[in-house]
């Protein structure tokens, strides 16, 4: 609201008199006001559905009923903010009426009247201040739940911890891998969570990671499973640091890593069954062709024979070296 643009003040007041006051003192103070006069709540609500105000200023009794009547039971939960006034300074009125919704109480005298302005103001900033108090915590408040169901539903673990690396948010699974509902393993540090040795190793990695501030990644083996866990420090400006991180559980594919590497190494092994059979039979057959030549007296027959002979070295050599190329470590034979 600038000070070029008049406040929008829907005003409810039978007493003409002490309407046309509240117009002056505007008038009085310079500031820019559009006021509509209405002198009962059936007028105030119509006046409401066809414009809403900026701001409401209630007579407390009113021909057809308080102002209580219309008022919403936070002053923030309603669409605009309210002002009550009365002739009457009765304490237990203005608790009533401000616990109905109402920013102010204000009882009329011609002070007060005068000072109208200064109190519309002050309502519309203390209205905003609570609006924006309420639009902040609806913020947090939906992000608090979304939160909360990643943590419940998460795949991988997830967790944070204090300075001391104690454990103070925790994904819901971790009731699985530790065996105990999340609500007892928060607050506790990880010797109370793990077995000694690891967790004086885990333990090592936090310090470092909160001493240095990086973000760091390890593999990990508890009781028989395998996981992959990356942790990171988190720096919020005045508070000591935190440690956050998620681990997987890797077993499943540490598993089929394993397999597979048995299998290959299976494969090795009858690839080099195979290939020293094969050297071995050339060599053999290399030998034969060599014998036969050495007994053979036509010349047309050894000049064959050793054909053949070189045929089957260069055979011999094309395969060793494509053993050589699947299995180099043995490039040497």
């Amino acid at each position: 609201m600038s000070d070029l643009t008049p406040i929008d003040i829907l005003l409810v007041e039978d007493n003409p008199a002490h309407a046309e006051s509240i117009r002056r003192a505007f008038l009085a103070s310079g500031k820019r006001a559009e006021i509509r006069v209405v002198g009962t709540l059936r007028e105030f609500r119509g006046q409401v559905e066809a414009r809403v105000p900026e701001i409401a200023v209630l007579d407390l009794n009113l021909p057809d009923g308080k102002a209580m009547d219309v008022m919403a039971s936070l002053p923030e939960a309603g669409a605009f903010p309210f002002l009550v006034v009365t002739s009457y300074g009765d304490e237990r009125l203005a608790v009533a009426a401000l616990k109905a919704g109402a920013l102010d109480y204000i009882v009329k005298s011609p002070e007060a009247f005068a000072a109208m302005p200064h109190s519309v103001e002050r309502a519309l900033r203390e209205w905003n201040l609570l609006r924006g108090r309420m639009r902040a915590e609806e913020a947090l408040r939906k992000s608090e739940a979304i939160f909360d169901q990643f943590m419940k539903n998460s795949p991988i673990y997830v967790f944070f911890k204090d300075e001391n690396i104690r454990a103070i948010r925790l994904s819901e699974n971790y009731q699985t891998m530790l065996g105990q509902p999340v609500g007892e393993l928060l607050g506790k540090d990880m010797d109370e969570l793990f077995p000694s040795d690891f967790s004086k190793r885990v333990v090592a990695d936090d310090l470092r990671i909160l001493q240095e501030g990086k973000k760091f990644e390890i593999e990990e083996e508890l009781d028989g499973r395998f996981y992959t866990t990356i942790k990171f420090p988190i720096h919020i400006e005045g508070e000591p640091p935190y440690l956050a991180g998620f681990t997987i559980d890797i077993t499943e594919r540490k598993r089929a890593e394993d397999s597979l590497k048995a299998s290959l190494r299976e494969k090795e092994v009858l690839l080099r069954e195979i290939h020293h059979r094969v050297k071995n039979n050339m060599q053999v057959i290399s030998s034969l062709f060599n014998l036969q030549a050495g007994h053979t007296l036509s010349p047309e027959s050894r000049e064959i024979l050793k054909k053949a002979q070189t045929r089957i070295r260069s055979m011999s050599l094309v395969h060793e070296k494509l053993y050589q190329l699947y299995i180099p470590a043995e490039s040497g034979q």
